[in-house]
């Protein structure tokens, strides 16, 4: 604090103004106050150096001042102007349930971005995962049609097949296929429904 009226006051005012702005880590703000008095006693606030002094601040200045009619050449050289030592509190410090409402509406920002980001990914992972089943069905898709086409080439080669078209197989006393077939070999001729033994009587050559 420093000494706001009578002589010296400038002095002060401007010392500590240049005391803060040589800090290594200055305030946020440099606040001249004062309350209400006579014309005379607001005279420090007119000095030029001090309006100098605050026009060349690097830190931000409020000045605060008498009444609010009353307006020195201080007020005008700072960056804020304040009515009175109340208002510039107020300015300075901002009322609780404007800090509420500013937070929550942040925290409500954040959320419908976090909720966007969210639909975002699940609508990516959706995609993803359609494409993922599609691909798959038309692989077992594909594999059925040509197991289907393997049964079909198979079924032409089911001996039952070829005995249902009219065909029939001999087996000789073994159970075999005969590649040889000599006059009186004891055969046995499966029809479809159908088992026939049979003597050979004669054989030709094709």
């Amino acid at each position: 604090s420093t000494q706001v009226q009578g002589q010296g006051a400038a002095d002060q005012m401007i010392a500590a103004i240049n005391q803060f702005n040589q800090l290594a880590n200055p305030p946020q703000v440099i606040a001249l106050l004062r309350g209400g008095g006579s014309r005379d006693d607001l005279v420090a606030f007119d000095d030029e150096r001090l309006v100098r002094a605050i026009a060349a601040s690097r830190i931000p200045t409020i000045v605060g001042v008498g009444h609010e009619i009353d307006t020195t050449l201080a007020d005008l050289a700072a960056d804020v102007r304040a009515s009175t030592p109340s208002n510039a509190a107020e300015i300075l410090v901002p009322d609780k349930r404007e800090i509420e409402q500013a937070a929550l509406l942040k925290l409500s920002r954040m959320i419908r971005s976090a909720e966007m980001v969210v639909a975002n990914q699940q609508s990516q992972l959706k995609l993803k995962l359609d494409r993922l089943i599609y691909g798959w069905d038309r692989q077992i898709k594909d594999q059925w049609s040509r197991v289907r086409e393997l049964d079909r080439a198979l079924g032409g080669y089911n001996p039952r097949a070829i005995l249902e078209r009219g065909y029939a197989i001999i087996w000789d006393s073994h159970n075999h296929t005969p590649s040889e077939i000599s006059e009186h070999d004891k055969l046995t001729v499966e029809t479809n429904k159908q088992f026939i033994t049979v003597e050979v009587i004669d054989v030709r050559q094709k």
